[in-house]
Order: C-alpha cells, then sequence, then structure tokens
C-alpha cells in the first residue's frame, strides 16, 4: 500500500486521490441510504439499484439515495483516472497535446 500511495507525487494526483475516497463514502451512504437491508431479494435489488442509479434512471421517490450513489460513482471513476491512472491515461494525453508528436 505504501509503494502505490508513493506515486501520489504531484497535488493533482493527491486531489484526484481525495475524490476517489470522496466518492467511495458518497456510494456508501447513498446504500444506506436506500436501506438494503429491507430488501428481500437483497443481491438482485442491489445489482438493480446500482445499474439504474449509474444510469440515471430512476423514480422521483427514489431519488436521493440513487443521486449520492450515482454522484460517488462517478467522483470514484474521476479520482482513479486523476490519481492511480494518469500516468497510464490522461497523463500521456495530456503530454501529447502539450509536446505534439515529439518523441
Amino acid at each position: 500500500m505504501a509503494g502505490k500511495l508513493k506515486s501520489l507525487d504531484t497535488p493533482l494526483k493527491r486531489m484526484g486521490f481525495s475524490l476517489f475516497l470522496f466518492g467511495c463514502l458518497l456510494m456508501i451512504v447513498g446504500l444506506l441510504v436506500a436501506e438494503p437491508y429491507k430488501w428481500w431479494y437483497f443481491w438482485d435489488r442491489l445489482l438493480d439499484f446500482m445499474y439504474d442509479s449509474v444510469s440515471l434512471s430512476y423514480g422521483r421517490y427514489e431519488a436521493p439515495s440513487h443521486r449520492c450513489f450515482a454522484l460517488g460513482f462517478y467522483l470514484m471513476i474521476v479520482g482513479l483516472m486523476l490519481s492511480f491512472l494518469y500516468d497510464k491515461t490522461i497523463g500521456i494525453f495530456a503530454s501529447w497535446i502539450i509536446n505534439g508528436s515529439k518523441n
């Protein structure tokens, strides 16, 4: 774990890691607000809940928990891209924009 955290050497990567953790926290809060422990078919309902949240297709009475989960999911993805996957994805693209096709 310490080896992975050493790769967070820039402020942008540390901010991305913070977004990743905040997104995970929001996803957990969204699940707890939805009260999954009261669902009869837990795993089936859990997958439906996640899919409906991420695809933004939910009813108005379910909105708070779905919005919280969806926001957490998207923040987690953005945080992951900015922290651990930065050098393999966004960093290469930003370098190409700044430097062009120079080797």
